[in-house]
C-alpha cells in the first residue's frame, strides 16, 4: 500500500493518491497555516467531523485521509 502526494505549484493544495487512486485533496488555509482534508469519497454522517480537523502539514493530513480511506474501504 502506497500513499503519494502531488503538491500544486502554488503550494496551497496537495492531491492524495492511495495505490494510484485519487482519494482527495488537502488544502492549506493561508491565514491559519493549517491543512484540511477534502476527500473525494463519500463519508458516513458520523465521520464527517473527522474531515474538518486541521493539521500542521500536508503530509499529516494526507496520511490521515489515507487511513480513513483504508478504514472505510479495507483492501482485499
Amino acid at each position: 500500500m502506497k500513499t503519494a502526494f502531488r503538491i500544486s505549484r502554488d503550494g496551497k493544495k496537495c492531491k492524495i493518491l492511495f495505490n494510484d487512486w485519487y482519494i482527495g485533496v488537502v488544502k492549506l488555509n493561508v491565514w491559519t497555516q493549517k491543512w484540511t482534508m477534502h476527500p473525494s469519497f463519500n463519508m458516513p454522517y458520523n465521520l464527517i467531523e473527522v474531515s474538518h480537523k486541521k493539521y500542521d502539514s500536508a503530509y499529516k493530513a494526507g496520511k490521515e485521509m489515507a487511513d480513513l480511506y483504508i478504514f472505510l474501504f479495507p483492501p482485499t
